[in-house]
């Protein structure tokens, strides 16, 4: 038996691990607190302070691009613009055309998923059946369009949400909705000719917010090291809705732009799968985040800097030509104005 000096040693070391473990595990999520507030309609630049204390809601834009693979090639690009709503809270609207082509060319399997409901690539009876492309049919759009249209109220939780692909000649492939109902949201999608896909109903935590897949937040506030919450992701890609359990994870360097940024690290779990968003500790702004989907590796970077743009605008009819992709080797595609607004707002 050890002595009482050694004896000593040992419930001291052993003291100095738990507490270690408490603070690295433990501490972060007692004083996280609620799930951060998202960031859509409101100055970037002012983020700090009480919720009524800062300036009205103005109209912001960003652009981001679409990566597949491992070497960030890049195959569509993505416009967000956010506005005020008159009755209070905020309307987020994102368009994003990619090459499907592109896109079903680096998934495994031949090409052969399911995405989109089965409408870019191959009809599939169910989601996790693999069909069999029918010779007679016509081949399906190379390049769609994905339009989302997202009603937020004054704290950011998601009051209702419309996703529509379809190609360029505006013919409607896949229609998702989704509208909050008390402490759950509603979710159908249902193709062009009416059959429906799914429709479930998922938990929903006043204030978690809702993430898009294929449609990022501008921004996020309150955020802390530990905090986690669940939510709902919905994901047009692969016509889904899932409960991801969400953390922020730790405090992490990210070059983009060409220059190193401290950043917060979101992680997100949906069963096997796992997506990262990276937020910009100094103002709260999304730089980079994962698209959720399975066998293969897709990220949306952004392209514009809302901290240069405030401080440098470009002048008129001249866009913004910064590249936002860290790859230098693979540059972001070039520049698409904002669409026009739809007939079919919702309000």
């Amino acid at each position: 038996m050890p002595g009482r000096f050694t004896c000593t040693l040992i419930v001291l070391a052993w003291l100095g691990a738990v507490g270690l473990l408490v603070q690295r595990d433990l501490l972060p999520r007692w004083r996280a607190g609620d799930p951060p507030r998202v960031v859509v309609a409101r100055a970037i630049t002012d983020l700090d302070g009480p919720l009524d204390q800062i300036e009205p809601p103005r109209s912001e834009s960003s652009r981001w691009s679409l990566l597949v693979g491992t070497d960030l090639q890049p195959i569509g690009e993505l416009t967000t613009e956010s506005e005020p709503r008159d009755i209070g809270g905020s309307r987020l609207s994102s368009r994003l055309e990619l090459d499907s082509a592109a896109l079903l060319a680096k998934t495994p399997f031949g090409g052969r998923l399911p995405l989109f409901g089965g409408t870019a690539g191959f009809e599939s009876p169910a989601p996790s059946t693999v069909a069999v492309a029918d010779p007679e049919t016509p081949p399906p759009p190379t390049r769609l369009v994905v339009r989302t249209q997202m009603i937020l109220d004054r704290e950011g939780s998601m009051v209702r949400f419309e996703t529509r692909v379809g190609d360029l000649q505006g013919n409607n492939l896949l229609t998702m909705k989704g509208l909050r109902q008390g402490l759950s949201l509603e979710v159908q999608a249902e193709t062009s000719n009416g059959v429906v896909l799914f429709r479930e109903k998922v938990p929903y935590a006043q204030g978690a917010g809702v993430q898009n897949g294929l449609g990022p937040y501008l921004a996020y506030r309150d955020l802390k090291v530990g905090q986690s919450w669940r939510g709902p992701v919905v994901n047009p890609l692969t016509s889904s809705v899932q409960t991801a359990q969400v953390e922020v994870k730790e405090i992490a360097p990210l070059v983009w732009n060409g220059r190193p940024h401290l950043c917060h690290v979101i992680v997100s779990t949906l069963g096997p799968i796992v997506a990262r968003t990276w937020v910009r500790v100094e103002d709260g702004v999304v730089l980079r985040q994962d698209v959720p989907v399975p066998f293969i590796k897709l990220t949306l970077e952004r392209i514009d800097d809302p901290a240069q743009t405030e401080t440098q605008a470009p002048e008129t009819g001249s866009p913004a030509t910064t590249n936002g992709s860290s790859d230098p080797a693979h540059p972001a595609s070039s520049n698409n104005p904002l669409p026009p607004k739809s007939s079919e707002t919702l309000r």
